[in-house]
């Protein structure tokens, strides 16, 4: 049987309009998923850069915030006549001057009294040294009970240490009862054993200030131990005028976070000239730019809540110098 032209034309004509029909098909099938793919890897890569941005957005506002919050709310003081301040020989150049502007870090009274309140039965006390250390240097911690009379010390030649901040703890045998107040002295004998010539001899660097222990009231202290992070246990103390606890927090965060132990202290009031804290000044002499280790990040939270602290109680000239190990005993101390 024949099949006219005509329709094996037609037959023709629709098998190729379907092949094409097929063909297009499959293709815009194909495009489409590769298009979606580039639209869904795209959306993925916007919103990861979207959702860094607000971590970091939200990071700095915390860490704003955290400096802002931060305030330094100074106690009564008590009604004492206790020393306070420094005390040092005269005489000419010796090795002791390098130590003649030891500062300790603890807010003055009106009576220049240096005077804090702590929590805790064994405190640190914070120093500025902007000359730091020297080796094998003879230090003494003592603690003086104001009722009783009772002394504890605590003696070391200690490590040599960098320009900057520095601290020593309160000697192991003392054991702060809540509610007294205690007379503290740290000294630097900064003489040598085999000195012979009396002209060279001089009177040791001393620095001297009071202690009270208090009780945390219950809710404050249910506070403190459920909260975990450093910088708002620091704030909670420093509102409530718990000045030793508040900065130890801190200087502790901030020795643990440091990573460059051998960055330049670069020139500064603080390192060249004499800085004015207040209710006095004190001169580094001929100190120096030294290598020395870096605190922690400026824009840290930790570090943004050190500076607040210092800054509200009269010390912002120290709030950005380096802060150095803890005193310790050198290995060969005697």
């Amino acid at each position: 049987m024949m099949i006219p032209v005509s329709f094996r034309f037609y037959a023709f004509l629709m098998l190729m309009t379907s092949g094409f029909g097929i063909t297009f098909s499959v293709d815009a099938r194909a495009n489409a998923q590769v298009n979606m793919q580039a639209n869904v890897q795209a959306n993925a890569q916007v919103n990861a850069q979207v959702n860094a941005q607000v971590e970091l957005n939200g990071r700095a506002q915390n860490s704003s915030s955290l400096a802002q919050s931060l305030q330094w709310d100074p106690p009564t003081p008590p009604n004492s006549g206790e020393p306070g301040g420094r005390g040092q020989g005269g005489g000419s150049r010796t090795q002791c001057d390098r130590y003649a502007n030891l500062q300790a870090i603890v807010p003055p009274l009106p009576s220049k009294v240096q005077w804090g309140q702590t929590v805790s039965d064994r405190p640190t006390l914070w120093i500025y040294a902007p000359e730091g250390f020297a080796d094998q240097e003879m230090v003494e911690i003592r603690l003086k009970d104001s009722a009783t009379g009772t002394l504890v010390k605590q003696q070391f030649q200690t490590k040599a240490i960098g320009p900057g901040i520095t601290s020593i703890a309160f000697p192991n045998q003392a054991a702060l009862k809540v509610g007294q107040s205690y007379q503290w002295f740290f000294s630097v004998q900064c003489q040598r054993p085999d000195i012979s010539d009396a002209d060279t001899i001089n009177t040791p660097i001393i620095l001297r200030g009071s202690i009270t222990r208090i009780a945390l009231k219950l809710p404050i202290g249910q506070q403190l131990r459920q909260q975990k992070d450093p910088v708002q246990k620091a704030m909670i103390y420093a509102k409530k005028g718990i000045w030793f606890d508040a900065l130890t927090t801190l200087g502790q965060l901030l020795r643990s976070q440091t990573t460059s132990q051998t960055t330049t202290l670069q020139p500064s009031a603080v390192s060249m000239g004499t800085v004015s804290m207040g209710t006095g000044s004190m001169g580094t002499g001929s100190s120096k730019p030294q290598r020395t280790a870096s605190p922690q990040t400026p824009d840290s939270p930790g570090q943004m809540a050190w500076k607040q602290l210092l800054d509200q109680a009269g010390f912002a000239p120290l709030a950005t110098v380096p802060l150095q190990p803890e005193l310790a005993p050198a290995q060969n101390s005697r």
